[in-house]
């Protein structure tokens, strides 16, 4: 997938959800607020997986200018183990975005598993002095930067894409939420248009 692919995808997207919000179509949860404006490109949740922090740089290099009132931003999704090209430190990133763990401010059962031995480093400390993982810490980081995802307010980011890669050989994969009458097309798209 390139990044020009990833642009297409997100104007499909763009456009098919401004088109539902004023046809008054059943959408997902997020265009009960309206359409999507803000959207945020992740690469690097896993650091071993190297093609979305290539497309994050090359949207970061080459911004799509088509449409003006989409606002897309990229981010790197777990930058120690990026650089430590290592799938993560302590705990794989995509775990730690759960209720319980986001408000959950004792995180000293994560590191028990330190004490067993399944985790490789020391946990680090936050914020009152207790320990959290390098991936605990930035899932709390990436939710106070483009959430909150639990509760009742609005979230700062309508749409979060999150890229991965993998060595299996599973072709062009995406994974959506069932029944997302936005995400569904845009994945469509994906496949069979890029």
């Amino acid at each position: 997938m390139t990044a020009p692919s990833v642009i297409n995808a997100l104007s499909l997207l763009f456009f098919i959800h401004t088109a539902s919000s004023f046809s008054g179509a059943a959408s997902s949860p997020s265009s009960a607020s309206g359409p999507i404006r803000r959207v945020v490109v992740v690469g690097g949740t896993h650091g071993n997986e190297y093609t979305g922090v290539w497309c994050i740089k090359a949207l970061d290099h080459t911004p799509p200018t088509e449409y003006p009132s989409l606002d897309i931003s990229t981010l790197l999704g777990n930058p120690q183990a990026h650089y430590a090209n290592k799938r993560f430190i302590h705990t794989d990133l995509n775990r730690e975005f759960s209720a319980e763990k986001l408000t959950n401010n004792d995180p000293s059962a994560e590191c028990e598993q330190a004490a067993t031995g399944t985790l490789d480093d020391e946990c680090l400390l936050g914020s009152e002095g207790l320990p959290l993982t390098v991936e605990a810490l930035r899932a709390k980081e990436l939710n106070a930067m483009l959430g909150p995802k639990f509760g009742d307010e609005h979230p700062a980011t309508d749409l979060v894409v999150d890229l991965h890669s993998t060595t299996s050989n599973m072709g062009t994969t995406i994974i959506i939420p069932e029944g997302d009458v936005i995400m569904a097309p845009a994945a469509a798209f994906l496949v069979h248009g890029c």
